[in-house]
C-alpha cells in the first residue's frame, strides 16, 4: 500500500466534515462543513477500511452562492443610495421659500431652485455645503465620507465579495463593511435637520452595507467529490 501523504480527508467517524491525517493517524483537528475548525479526539478505534490511500475521497467547498446573492443584493442598494437615490427633500413650507426667491437663491449659492426642490442626492449635500459660503460648513466625519469615506464604502462591498471566496478574509471584511455601515448612518442622522425629511434612499445605503456582512457569515456548504 503506497504511503499517504499528510492532509484534511473526510471524517471517517462522521461527526465533522473533514478531520486531518497526518500521514500514519487520524488527529484531533477538524473542520465543519462552514469551514470552521475544531479539536475533536479521534474516536477509540478507527476502522483501517477509512484510512485514506493515493485515491482517497476529497472535499472541496461549494460556491458561496447565497452570500454572492446577498452580497449582491447589498451592492445594488448602497449604488443607488450614492448615485441615483435622493438622500433629502425639504419640506413642503421651505419649498415654497426657495421658490418664492428663486433668484436670489441661486444668485447666493450659485444653484438653481429646482435641483433642489426635486429632492437631493448625495453629492447635492456637498455642493450645497460648499456653496453656502456663509454657513459653518459640514462636520468633519460628515464632510469625509461625502468626499472619499462612500468610495470606501464600495471598496468594503469588494472585498465582501473576495472574502467570501477567502475564509481567512472574513473578519477583516465583515469588521470593514460594518464600521462603513456606522459611518454611513451616523452621516444621514447628522445631515438631517427640521427642514429637511429623510428619504428611503439614504438609508438603503446602510442596509446594503449590512447585507455585506450578512452574506459573511452566512455558513458554507462543503460537497464531497470521491476519487476513482
Amino acid at each position: 500500500m503506497p504511503e499517504t501523504p499528510a492532509s484534511w480527508q473526510p471524517d471517517p467517524y462522521g461527526r465533522f466534515a473533514q478531520r486531518y491525517f497526518d500521514g500514519t493517524n487520524w488527529t484531533a483537528n477538524v473542520v465543519d462543513s462552514s469551514g470552521a475548525q475544531f479539536t475533536d479526539p479521534p474516536g477509540p478505534s478507527a476502522p483501517t477500511s477509512f484510512a485514506p490511500s493515493s485515491a482517497t475521497a476529497s472535499s472541496t467547498s461549494s460556491p458561496p452562492v447565497p452570500g454572492l446573492i446577498v452580497a449582491g443584493v447589498g451592492a445594488v442598494l448602497l449604488l443607488l443610495s450614492l448615485f441615483v437615490l435622493n438622500w433629502f427633500d425639504f419640506s413642503s413650507s421651505f419649498k415654497e421659500e426657495i421658490n418664492s426667491a428663486s433668484d436670489q437663491f441661486e444668485q447666493v449659492l450659485g444653484i438653481k431652485a429646482s435641483e433642489v426642490t426635486d429632492g437631493i442626492k448625495m453629492r447635492e449635500v456637498k455642493d450645497i455645503a460648499d456653496a453656502d459660503k456663509e454657513g459653518d460648513g459640514l462636520p468633519v466625519l460628515s464632510e469625509q465620507y461625502l468626499n472619499w469615506g462612500y468610495l470606501a464604502a464600495i471598496a468594503a462591498i469588494a472585498f465582501a465579495f473576495v472574502a467570501l471566496f477567502v475564509p481567512n478574509l472574513r473578519l477583516p471584511a465583515i469588521t470593514a463593511a460594518a464600521l462603513l455601515a456606522l459611518w454611513h448612518t451616523w452621516v444621514v442622522w447628522d445631515l438631517s435637520g427640521d427642514t429637511v425629511d429623510t428619504q428611503l434612499g439614504a438609508w438603503l445605503g446602510t442596509v446594503g452595507l449590512v447585507l455585506a456582512v450578512v452574506a459573511l457569515v452566512l455558513p458554507r456548504q462543503m460537497s464531497v467529490a470521491r476519487a476513482t
